[in-house]
């Protein structure tokens, strides 16, 4: 669909069994939302025109800013997915899932856990060819994530975890301390993190950085009141007695 004035489309798409499935036209929603103009799209696909309403914010027409807008269609989502073929919208991700043993009672939150994991998906994980490349690859990867979600979300935890075990198995120590560090810059107070980074410096005989990650370390167990500080302080007790043998 193209925009409509100097809107950014948005069609919702995963939340197409709660509202596609009918064939009824849309209510005038009371919310705030209109129909700001209904569009008849040809569909090669379907081999039949179909009828989307395109909901605008109330007072869309007086102003010349930028609003997103919510795209409906008067059908069930199998003609949905054939319109999204036809039109290709620029930017649009989707997939498509059939719960056929659920209904319009327990179909709700189905589609939420989905369509989240399914809109996360890239921010979960990192993929393998970037995560080969090294962590400057993987930081251009997280800033490419803050332009789609259009916030600094950077990458998950799990997904920086599970790079950090790859490197250790793959014996790439650099790689280890500089991903670890990417991981703080997001989260600067999390003690794990502080205390893997410290053993990954001792791994690499780097003992003075070693004594100053776990030292920050053990200050964040105590700052976030963990549970596990006994960890923390063996840990910062065992490289004092590595740098300062009796």
């Amino acid at each position: 669909m193209p925009e409509t004035r100097q809107s950014r489309c948005i069609l919702i798409a995963l939340v197409g069994c709660l509202s596609f499935t009918s064939c009824q036209r849309a209510e005038q929603p009371g919310n705030g939302i209109i129909i700001g103009e209904t569009v008849t799209v040809s569909s090669r696909h379907l081999t039949k025109d179909m009828i989307i309403d395109v909901y605008l914010p109330n007072g869309y027409s007086g102003k010349s800013g930028r609003y997103p807008i919510l795209a409906t269609c008067q059908s069930h989502f199998m003609h949905v997915s054939g319109i999204t073929a036809d039109l290709k919208p620029r930017g649009l991700k989707w997939e498509y899932h059939p719960f056929l043993d659920e209904d319009h009672g327990s179909i709700a939150n189905k589609v939420i856990y989905h369509g989240l994991k399914f809109i996360f998906s890239n921010w979960t994980s990192v993929p393998a060819e970037i995560a080969g490349q090294g962590v400057q690859a993987i930081r251009a990867y997280a800033t490419g994530l803050n332009k789609t979600f259009g916030y600094d979300i950077g990458i998950s935890k799990s997904a920086m975890w599970r790079v950090v075990h790859s490197y250790r198995d793959q014996r790439r120590a650099a790689d280890v301390i500089d991903l670890l560090k990417l991981s703080l810059e997001y989260e600067p107070n999390a003690e794990m993190t502080w205390l893997e980074l410290g053993r990954a410096y001792e791994a690499n005989n780097e003992l003075d950085q070693t004594k100053t990650a776990l030292e920050t370390a053990y200050k964040k167990a105590v700052q976030n009141s963990s549970p596990h500080l006994g960890i923390f302080t063996d840990a910062v007790d065992k490289i004092h007695r590595k740098l300062n043998p009796e």
